[in-house]
Parts: structure tokens; sequence; C-alpha cells
């Protein structure tokens, strides 16, 4: 979107994400992929690193990734960086790039999500890191990607006037009309309007999900309303195999492991079951879907946060893991899919205004 108002701007993107390259994007766009870490064990707090897939020491990648990130921005000379989650990077890896902020010369903005976890927990972890003395002393803005009014992520986290006066609640990155293709290909399942999405997002921790919403159509088969199922990219294989299999025996339920038509199949469901994470949470919103949100409270407890502050305000249900997996819970939700509330009907109408808020100020900070 910023491209486009601004055809002259150039956005260099740096990430360690492996499916990055799956996503097509504009001319003046482009991509650097980081050598992958994954977390092996252990809390936020007290996590364990190592190589995706790289055969080299966790602190030999993140010098490696460090030093790739530094000579990356001293060459492309931004005017603005906006540092996603992270105030220090991952292991500490954007400080040595910070230490050069004055000489390259770039404004400098941490991108926090509507929710990040539960506020005594974040305060241990920054804590720890040190990440409020960097916020304070590198950080010009902290951009929020949602609303106060549903949650304020550093609420309990921190009373510091000279972190607070930098924030700025920008709304949800809510897509675009227009933005993407929103036909289902030739072939699809089933019926515009009649079935169910269910999505873990990426997948990494959509077992338990999948597991009991097939578990709902193996024990009911009078359910009318079909479930499409798509994996994610990082549910195990051998997950997949399995659910795949046990899948192919119930005609209410199709699965695909990925899909480059997701935000379609989500336009065209009656309703969503999901985990709360913040993409799919906002592609719920912007394409006002009926949603059942079935949070994880662990190792992170932002999705709950998530789902229960827009339970509250009717804005979708929420189901709980530990309230029980019986199949016949499911099912019953499953059923009555079509009658839970429309997220619109309780949603302010700057609420998905994000997009245009950060272009603003992406704008305003120069164009590189």
């Amino acid at each position: 979107m910023c491209i486009r108002d601004s055809p002259q701007l150039n956005i260099l993107i740096i990430t360690g994400t492996p499916t990055s390259t799956n996503f097509q994007h504009s001319p003046g766009v482009d991509l650097l992929r980081l050598p992958g870490i994954k977390m092996i064990s252990g809390s936020a707090i007290k996590a364990e690193f190592a190589a995706l897939d790289l055969s080299i020491s966790i602190d030999a990648l993140v010098k490696l990734r460090s030093q790739i990130i530094l000579t990356a921005v001293t060459e492309f000379r931004p005017q603005l960086v906006v540092v996603d989650k992270e105030p220090n990077g991952l292991c500490n890896e954007l400080l040595p790039l910070f230490g050069h902020k004055r000489q390259i010369g770039f404004a400098l903005t941490l991108g926090l999500r509507d929710v990040l976890d539960d506020p005594a927990k974040m305060r241990q972890e920054w804590g720890l890191q040190e990440c409020f003395q960097t916020i304070e002393q590198s950080y010009d803005a902290v951009w929020v990607y949602g609303l106060s009014q549903i949650n304020n992520p550093l609420e309990g986290v921190t009373e510091n006037p000279l972190i607070l006066d930098k924030v700025e609640f920008t709304g949800y990155l809510g897509r675009q009309p227009g933005s993407v293709p929103l036909d289902l290909p030739q072939g699809f399942a089933f019926a515009p309007g009649e079935y169910a999405l269910v999505t873990a997002g990426g997948g990494v921790d959509g077992e338990a999900l999948y597991d009991w919403v097939i578990r709902a159509y193996e024990q009911d088969r009078t359910l009318t309303v079909p479930a499409y199922i798509v994996f994610g990219p990082f549910l195990p294989q051998e997950l997949v195999e399995q659910f795949a299999s046990r899948a192919a025996k119930l005609a209410m339920v199709h699965c695909d492991t990925w899909t480059h038509h997701m935000e379609a199949a989500m336009h065209h469901a009656a309703g969503v079951i999901a985990m709360c994470g913040y993409n799919t949470f906002v592609e719920v919103l912007t394409y006002n879907k009926r949603a059942v949100m079935v949070p994880r409270t662990f190792p992170r407890k932002e999705q709950w946060i998530r789902a229960s502050s827009c339970a509250k305000v009717g804005m979708m249900h929420m189901m709980l893991f530990e309230d029980g997996v019986g199949p016949e819970r499911m099912a019953e939700i499953i059923r009555g899919i079509h009658e839970l509330p429309l997220p619109h009907q309780a949603l302010e109408s700057h609420m998905l205004d994000g997009l245009s808020r950060v272009c603003d100020l992406v704008l305003g900070e120069g164009d590189s």
C-alpha cells in the first residue's frame, strides 16, 4: 500500500522466516532471507536456540546474522528501520546495528502486536534482556498494531514515561479491498458459504486443534457443516499424514497442507475455527467472519489474552482446551457456526485502519 501511494519508496525486508520466499511482493520491495534460527527448548525467558538448517553453533549463527543485517542496513542506508516484536532482535542480534544508528542516520521504530504475553512475564523477560534500556535509549517510536480499547501490550509491563510517550496505536493491519484475489480455485471441495475453515496459522502447534475437529466428525456423522482444514507448513509431516488419512475417511472434511488461496478460503467460509494468532485474527476481522477461537495458553498467553478480550465484547466465541476436548463440544460449535456473532457488530469503524496509519507514519519518516 505504501509503495502504491509513493512509488519512489524502496523497502528492504530482512527476515529469517523460512516461508518468506513463498510470497509475492511489489516492485520497490525486496527480501533478504537470513539463515534460520529455531527454539529447541525452554521458555521465552530462558530459551535455547539452534541453527535451523546450518551445522554451526548458535553463537556463530547469531554473529553471522548480525553481520548480514549490519552490512545490509549500512549499504541500503534507509531513513527508517522498523523492528518486529523483539527490541534487541533475536538473541541480541540487532545491538551492533544500534551502535551504528547515528553514523548511518536512520530513525528506529519498534513494531508490536496488540498483545505480547502476560504482563508480569514480559516485565521479567524484558528486564533480564535489558530491553527497557534499549527502547528508551535507541528507539524513536513504538507502533502498536492494534487498539488500546482491546488491549494495551505495555500495560503492567512498564510505567516509564520515556517509553510510553513513544507509543502510537495504529489500529489493526487489515487487508485492503482488492489487494488479493478472492476467487476460490476451480474444483474447490465445498460450496462458498457452507464450510468452516480450520487453521492454526503455520501449524507448528496445531495438533490439538486439528485432532479435536477431526474427532468431532468421526464421532458425529450427522454434522452437515463441512470442514476445510489447512494444516500450515510447519505441522510435522508425520502428523500431516496421520490427519490426512483420518480425514480421507470423512466426506465432510477436506485437508490441505498449504494453499495460495487462504484469503479466498477465509472470505467464502461460513465461519472460522482457529487459535487466535495475530494474522488469523486480523483476517477474521477483515472478512467479518463468524469465529471460534481456541487459543493456546502455553508457552505464551498472547492468544488467550487476545481471544478473551474479544469474547468479552462479543466479537467472537472462545473455547479452551483446558475445559475439555470432548468431540461433542466441538461438534456442537460446528453445527451452530452460522449462528455465531459477526465481528463487525462489535467493531469500531477505525479498527482496521492500521495499514493506512502505518503508511502515513512511514512516509512521514522518509522515502526509503
